[in-house]
């Protein structure tokens, strides 16, 4: 009995062995082999520069910016490109893993999950430099081009029902018909229209209008796959973090992965001491058989030990790494409950909203300490609720100091998981005050360059007949007033007496009115000369006498306010104090005599304002050199301005004017030619009521390359 007891458990124990060491190896192939297979990812094989083939090999942005992605994770890729609408129901059918690039949007969404976005993509209108179309009202009965299947194809069926929509299949053709003149205006990515243009050549397209729906252009994985997403997500991230993203960008819009040998050589080491494990697992098990009870009850206790500190370290890792994610990402997160009290932000939305840390942002409302317009915060909730997100929403905020500037939202509503009950809204943020103020100001020098042109046409037309006035005085002067034989003869031959003749001219003040005709002749050719200086468009530094193109703007300035009428510039006493043996400027001098002109302009109407008592009007203007900087100081007597205005002063649109004297664009436009265009320095001080001086710096060599 003993012995059939013996061997009955000898064959429970040999069972169990059997048992056991083939799930081990059924575990090590079905989740270890996996492990380093690689993923393949899709693209479209003509979408430049993002994505393309260069000879056969994938090329473009997305592909540098996947490969990156795979390098820092250290997880091998495959990437293949061919027929957008092949890759894309490919990875709908989930045929394969992901794409390398796709724009995200709700119907979307409904097939395959998006990664963060590689960039925001807005497109634009783009036309031919002859054409009117200036914004979307204009783009009514006319024909319109659009990318076959792009969404901006959707958007102009939606929204252009009364135009004529031609789709074509890339932004190549579409750049060169439009140059070529065969429809009226096509609707593009922005960044790849500028890129066609310029690889193209094409020399008469330009855009125009406001940026046009913004787009999140993302990796694009199947449905449901979040492992693989949060991957992704992780490499965007740490590529960004490194600097390598920047690179990546600007290298495209202004290099291979490399393989993971060491995974090969892991998964081959795996595999050769597969055979040893497997005996020494054996070996183990054959061992214990004698002490199996005790032993399966300890394994078991250990294994739920392991199994909870392993579950514990992965909880506290991925806390820890979404909270470094969270911590450090440049844009602002923040979440709300639905009455906007904030109940979460991150270091960045504090620092972009003026306060020192995120705690100092919790507990504000929205609507009522951020928002600068209560409006905006109620159609922000229309369009929230209506859509349960918001992408590229921009709204005027309120920082701490008081303060305004322009943040771009992208916000959705958060749900009970299982409830499915809206608990509040979450999203991000960034701070696009200083890209609108850049895009406005180059509108408006754009615009201001188009005057320039047109003053410069009006004064090569004036010269002509001002040539002819002064010309002609000249001669009449000549022929009636100077004692010369030819002039003695021709009055004898018509029986005048010449000195009755002079004595009748003088008493008629004849010479006097000459006089006058030559004087008011050389007085407007002076003007148009300053116009021709003010407008020119040099389109290149060079060496000039700065104290030239002060008294030149000096000049500009008395013949405007003095044509304008609104008072004489010239009543406004000029103190100059110039150093002796001034150098030399490097510099655009028509842009230079632009500010400096800007700045006298405004200080002449401020001074005009101000009621003065025992003194006038006044201008101390001083020029010095500064090393190898040279300083231009504009100071007035005029009324001053409060420390709200002097702060905002350079600020494109900001005015004190009333409605319909000024747009506030002069100082922007000074500012923008002084510190961006020439590499200088521009500052205001002022006293309320009492002074205001503006100083320039310039470097004398012209700006840094």
């Amino acid at each position: 009995m003993d012995q059939r007891y013996n061997s009955e458990n000898f064959l429970s124990v040999a069972s169990r062995i059997f048992t056991t060491t083939a799930t081990l190896c059924l575990f090590i192939f079905c989740f270890v082999r996996p492990a380093f297979a690689y993923i393949h990812f899709r693209g479209d094989y003509n979408y430049r520069p993002y994505e393309f083939l260069d000879n056969g090999i994938p090329s473009g942005f997305n592909v540098d910016i996947i490969r990156a992605v795979s390098q820092t994770l250290g997880i091998d890729i495959k990437i293949d490109l061919g027929p957008w609408k092949e890759v894309r129901n490919q990875l709908e059918n989930k045929e394969i893993e992901a794409l390398t690039g796709m724009y995200e949007s709700p119907a979307r969404d409904r097939y395959v999950d998006f990664s963060m976005p590689l960039i925001i993509v807005s497109h634009s209108m783009f036309v031919r430099d002859d054409s009117g179309i200036r914004s979307q009202d204009d783009l009514k009965g006319m024909n319109i081009a659009v990318i076959r299947g792009d969404i901006m194809h959707d958007y102009a069926i939606k929204n252009f029902s009364d135009s004529s929509i031609i789709p074509v299949d890339s932004y190549e053709t579409a750049i060169n018909m439009l140059s070529a003149g065969e429809f009226d205006c096509a609707l593009l990515g922005k960044l790849q229209g500028l890129y066609w243009i310029s690889n193209e050549d094409v020399d008469n397209v330009r855009s125009v209008g406001e940026p046009m729906m913004a787009a999140r252009y993302c990796f694009a994985v199947r449905e449901g796959d979040g492992e693989l997403l949060a991957q992704l997500n992780e490499g965007l991230f740490l590529i960004k973090k490194s600097g390598e993203y920047d690179r990546i960008y600007n290298k495209w819009f202004g290099v291979y992965e490399q393989k993971a040998l060491y995974r090969k050589l892991m998964f081959r080491s795996l595999w050769a001491i597969g055979p040893l494990l497997f005996l020494l697992c054996a070996f183990i098990l054959w061992s214990w058989t004698l002490r199996r009870k005790i032993r399966i009850h300890t394994e078991a206790l250990r294994h739920e030990l392991e199994e909870r500190q392993k579950a514990e370290k992965a909880l506290k890792i991925s806390e820890e790494h979404y909270r470094t994610i969270f911590n450090s990402i440049m844009d602002g997160f923040y979440y709300c409950d639905l009455e906007g009290n904030i109940k979460t932000a991150n270091p960045s939305a504090a620092k972009i909203l003026g306060y020192e840390k995120p705690e100092d942002v919790v507990g504000l409302n929205a609507a009522k300490d951020i928002y600068l317009d209560f409006e905006r915060r109620n159609d922000f909730l229309d369009q929230i609720n209506e859509f349960g997100f918001t992408q590229g929403y921009e709204v005027e905020v309120k920082r701490f100091d008081g303060s305004v500037i322009t943040l771009e939202i992208n916000s959705k509503l958060m749900r009970d998981p299982v409830t499915g009950k809206i608990e509040g809204i979450a999203g991000v943020f960034r701070d696009i005050t200083r890209r609108r103020r850049m895009e406005t100001i180059m509108v408006q020098t754009e615009k201001m360059m188009s005057l320039g042109s047109m003053a410069s046409g009006i004064a090569h037309e004036l010269n002509n007949p001002l040539a002819a006035i002064v010309g002609n005085a000249q001669n009449i002067e000549t022929r009636l007033l100077k004692k010369t034989e030819k002039n003695l003869e021709t009055a004898d031959g018509c029986g005048l007496d010449y000195e009755s003749l002079q004595c009748f001219l003088d008493k008629r003040k004849i010479p006097e009115i000459i006089r006058g005709i030559m004087a008011s002749g050389a007085k407007a050719a002076s003007v148009v000369s300053n116009m021709l200086s003010f407008s020119g468009n040099s389109g290149y530094f060079a060496w000039h006498n700065v104290l030239s193109i002060i008294e030149d703007s000096i000049n500009l300035a008395s013949n405007d306010y003095n044509l304008i009428k609104k008072y004489d510039f010239r009543n406004i006493e000029i103190v100059r104090d110039y150093a002796a043996n001034l150098p030399q400027i490097y510099c655009d001098r028509s842009e230079i005599q632009q500010a400096l002109f800007n700045i006298l302009r405004n200080g002449a109407e401020a001074v005009s304002k101000k009621a003065y008592k025992n003194d006038r009007a006044r201008f101390h203007i001083t020029a010095r050199r500064d090393n190898d900087m040279l300083e231009i100081v504009i100071g007035d007597n005029g009324p001053g301005m409060s420390n709200e205005t002097s702060r905002r002063i350079f600020e494109p649109f900001f005015t004190t004017k009333p409605v319909g004297e000024g747009i506030g664009l002069g100082l922007s436009i000074s500012y923008f030619i002084i510190e961006d265009k020439h590499g200088g320095h521009i500052t205001i001080k002022s006293s309320f009521g009492e002074y205001t001086r503006v100083a320039i710096l310039l470097p004398v060599a012209g700006p840094k390359k």
